[in-house]
Parts: C-alpha cells; sequence; structure tokens
C-alpha cells in the first residue's frame, strides 16, 4: 500500500530522480523525470497537486477505478490531451537528439553511417513519444508511431540542405500525431492488486536501467560531438581530443599499470594481505586503534606504552602462547611501533 505522506516526501528530497513516481509504480513516468530533471523541474509543480490521485490509483481506490471505467464508457478512445501532446512532442525531439548524437557508435559494427543516424533518431524520437503517451491507463502502436516517425525521417533526408535540429522536431510531430491516432486504453484490472513490498524495488530497479543507458547515450554523444572551451579563449575544443589526450599521458599509463600489477598481485597473494601492506605503508593505523590494541586508554605517556607493550608480548608472543591468534602478536608491534613514533615526532 503505497502512503500520501511518502511521497510527498520522496517528492520533496528527490523529485527530479523520479523516485517518488517508483514508489507509486509509474516508471515509465519516473524515467521522463529522471532523464530531465523533472521535466525540466515544470513536472514536479504538476505532481504537487496530483500525488493524492496518483496514490489512490496504485492502491487500486474503487473511487478511482469508478473514474477511470467512466471515462472509458464515455470515450471509446483516450481523448486528446493538449498537455500530454506537447510533452511526448518535447520529450520525443530530446531522446531523439540524443540518440542522432551516438551515430559514430557504427564504427565498432561497420555499419553506415546516413542509415544508423535514420535509424536510431527515428528510435529515440519514437521511444520518447510512446513513453510520454502510455504513462497510466492509455497506450498507443509503437510500430505505427516507428514506421511515421522513420518515413518522416528518411523524407527530410532527401532534403538539400537537412537542417537536424529543426527536423528532430518534425519528426516527434509526426510521431505524436501518429500516437494521437493509434491511442486506445489499456483494460482494467479484474481484482485490485496488493502492492507487495518488492514491487517499488523492482520498479525502481526497472526505471534506472533505463536512465544508466540514457546515462550512456548522453556521454557517448558528448564524446563524440561536445565541446569545451579553451583556457586561453581561442575557441573550442573537442571533449573526445581531451579525452584520448589525457588517457595518452604518462601519468596514466604509470597508474595504469601500478593498478595492474597490485590486482595481479592480490589476485596472487590475496587482497586481505594488499590491505595490510597499503596500510603500513601509509601509516593509517588510527591513533585511538592502536590505544585500544595495547588496552590502553587515550592518552597514555610513553612509558605506559612501553611497559604495556612488553607486559602484553610476553602474553600473546608465539613462543610463549603458541594457541594466541597469529596475527594478535603482529597488531601489538604495529600499535606500539605507530605510538612511539607518535610520541618521538
Amino acid at each position: 500500500m503505497a502512503y500520501t505522506v511518502v511521497a510527498y516526501l520522496l517528492l520533496i528530497v528527490l523529485g527530479p530522480t523520479g523516485l517518488h513516481l517508483c514508489y507509486l509504480n509509474r516508471p515509465k513516468h519516473g524515467f521522463v523525470w529522471a532523464s530531465t530533471g523533472g521535466f525540466f523541474l515544470v513536472g514536479l509543480l504538476r505532481d504537487m497537486v496530483m500525488i493524492p490521485r496518483y496514490v489512490r490509483e496504485c492502491n487500486g481506490a474503487d473511487e478511482e477505478l469508478s473514474r477511470t471505467k467512466l471515462e472509458m464508457e464515455k470515450y471509446t478512445e483516450p481523448p486528446l490531451r493538449y498537455g500530454r501532446s506537447i510533452g511526448a512532442l518535447i520529450f520525443g525531439a530530446y531522446l531523439g537528439y540524443l540518440f542522432s548524437c551516438a551515430d559514430q557508435i557504427g564504427d565498432h559494427f561497420s555499419i553506415d553511417e546516413s542509415i544508423l543516424s535514420i535509424v536510431l533518431e527515428s528510435l529515440g524520437v519514437s521511444v520518447g513519444v510512446w513513453i510520454v503517451i502510455s504513462i497510466g491507463n492509455e497506450n498507443c502502436s509503437f510500430w505505427k508511431v516507428l514506421f511515421a516517425t522513420a518515413c518522416m525521417t528518411t523524407l527530410l533526408r532527401f532534403q538539400e540542405e537537412p537542417n537536424g535540429r529543426i527536423d528532430v522536431w518534425m519528426e516527434s510531430a509526426a510521431a505524436t500525431f501518429m500516437s494521437s491516432k493509434t491511442k486506445f486504453w489499456r483494460p482494467l484490472p479484474l481484482k485490485k492488486k496488493s502492492k507487495s513490498r518488492f514491487s517499488f524495488v523492482k520498479s525502481a530497479m526497472k526505471m534506472y536501467a533505463f536512465v544508466f543507458m540514457f546515462l550512456f547515450l548522453v556521454s557517448y554523444g558528448d564524446y563524440n560531438h561536445g565541446e569545451m572551451s579553451s583556457d586561453d579563449d581561442s575557441g573550442y575544443v573537442p571533449i573526445k581530443f581531451l579525452v584520448d589526450s589525457f588517457f595518452d599521458k604518462d601519468e596514466w599509463r604509470n597508474l595504469s599499470e601500478t593498478l595492474n600489477q597490485l590486482f595481479q598481485q592480490g589476485r596472487r597473494e590475496g587482497w586481505y594481505k594488499i590491505y595490510e601492506e597499503l596500510r603500513k605503508s601509509t601509516n593509517v593505523f588510527a591513533e585511538a586503534e592502536a590505544f585500544k590494541v595495547l588496552e590502553l586508554e587515550d592518552g597514555a605517556t610513553k612509558e605506559q606504552i612501553r611497559k604495556q607493550y612488553r607486559k602484553l608480548s610476553k602474553i600473546y608472543h608465539p613462543d610463549r602462547n603458541p594457541d594466541s591468534p597469529p596475527d594478535r602478536f603482529e597488531k601489538i608491534v604495529q600499535a606500539y611501533e605507530f605510538l612511539t613514533n607518535k610520541k618521538n615526532n
């Protein structure tokens, strides 16, 4: 069962991530918010009003089911909703542009860049429009939307001077128009579905899997097409050049080689031993832990430390007490050396 207070709390704290919509079992809606920052923060204001209704829908409240049934009886097909259509137009163009920026991925698979650009842009626009239209109790034919988008994309490619940023809006308009002509109602559940304790986790995992793919596309597009202004104001430098230059530096090569050697050593000798060696080399043996190992209170004098070390050495030395834990004496020595060096300094 979903609670209004929890939904509002998630909205206020983590609104742009769409987590409150995952909680209300609206993963598609949440993905739109997570990939646009709450639809550029405007959608979060609407959620402040709509959350009580979303909670009733999530809980399968009788009044909400009755309202939906009356609307389905009144309209054989979902009516045109201008707000949702505008949202689909914007989000379709947004995803279409991001998908098109990943066209150089074809270099890894020997695919013609012009063909891949049409496929990716059409797919991005169609997915964006379909996701927005199919939120809630409504849906549309994804394949018909994709067909309309692909036709428009192909047609626009035959222009003498194609303009990518304008073309993607025209493709999104064609996709939105087709979605309005192929909309249909989702069938209502025959009985109430109880919200399991894991449904929120499943919904969040589903949504953030798509968010991860979205971030990959954004990163890949920025890597291949992005630019940054130079420090001397001489112009813009491609991000791809900056990244490639960083990985060509000797500092990165040395670090990479060191990490690889450390990884191989860890596989041979065990990761705990590597951790112990790193701890010794970096001298991160905390003072509080050292006093605890020597069974002393914080602030003990140098003479007290020396006496306690001798006392514990007689008890835990392997030659005197073979049954003591093998690492106990080693820790005592490390603690004594750490505190002695600290006192001397």
